[in-house]
């Protein structure tokens, strides 16, 4: 067979398959492609970090479809579109098969696979010990009892933290986190202390509460300050601790009943 028509041949057989391929992977919409579902009967957090990444590489390697065109020598041709077929057709239906996402309600933790020969595995909140966050030779894991335990490997970083805070707020409080209206809260405080430290910087009185003069503020503050239990206290050091602090300011403002300004200065003491 000439080769031209055997490069002309590989190179339909790219083009075809990366068509199907965008079917599955787009068209169709698997795990990588959906949002995560944030509500107060259950969450959801699909598997859009690791596996995303393998999406990058599609148009990377398929454009090299292209390419070819401009080359002239039709051994290259067959030796690059051949190595396009590689990556094609069995690395990138592997990854796809092997997606899966972590379903947590009030009860159990679900981690749900896409290729249906893989058996669901379930664990109930009830047996959860810890969870550890990622490190040079872990992913984050959400550990139980009987030595058995999650690895959130297949999450994006910031998922698996997030994953893993809520099985244990699920396993302290026995209810999921409102997501939504925390995140709210957290824009409207942020922006409120973005307005705080733009008065400090043009030289207002930030420290100042109104009617209060500076020695009766800082009076006041340690008032509130010795006020607050040490349980509380130890709560919002925690959430210091894990760069946390606007979390830390919102629950110190609701547990107080304080104004942002006294807030946001009673956690700066515990920095």
């Amino acid at each position: 067979m000439n080769v031209h028509n055997i490069g002309l041949i590989l190179y339909i057989t790219n083009f075809a398959l990366y068509l199907i391929e965008f079917f599955f992977l787009v068209i169709l919409r698997p795990m990588k492609l959906k949002k995560n579902d944030y509500s107060l009967e259950r969450w959801t957090v699909y598997s859009n970090g690791n596996f995303k990444g393998h999406m990058y590489i599609l148009p990377s390697l398929t454009l090299g479809l292209f390419l070819p065109t401009a080359i002239d020598n039709p051994y290259v041709n067959i030796a690059f579109l051949s190595l396009c077929l590689i990556p094609i057709i069995p690395i990138r239906i592997f990854m796809w098969r092997s997606e899966k996402c972590i379903i947590i309600d009030t009860v159990k933790v679900t981690v749900k696979h896409t290729n249906k020969t893989k058996k669901d595995k379930v664990y109930l909140i009830s047996d959860f010990v810890s969870y550890s966050d990622k490190t040079k030779d872990s992913e984050t894991k959400i550990l139980f009892n009987g030595n058995r335990e999650i690895d959130l490997g297949f999450l994006k970083i910031e998922d698996a933290i997030r994953v893993s805070r809520c099985v244990k707020t699920v396993y302290e409080e026995g209810q999921l986190p409102d997501y939504y209206a925390n995140q709210k809260a957290l824009k409207v405080l942020a922006v409120s202390i973005r307005q705080l430290d733009e008065e400090r910087k043009s030289g207002g009185n930030a420290h100042s509460a109104p009617d209060m003069s500076e020695a009766e503020y800082q009076k006041h503050l340690e008032e509130v300050f010795d006020s607050i239990p040490s349980d509380k206290m130890e709560y919002f050091i925690e959430l210091v601790k894990d760069n946390r602090k606007l979390e830390a300011i919102h629950e110190c403002r609701v547990f107080t009943g304080e104004g942002l300004r006294v807030a946001k200065d009673l956690i700066e003491m515990l920095s």
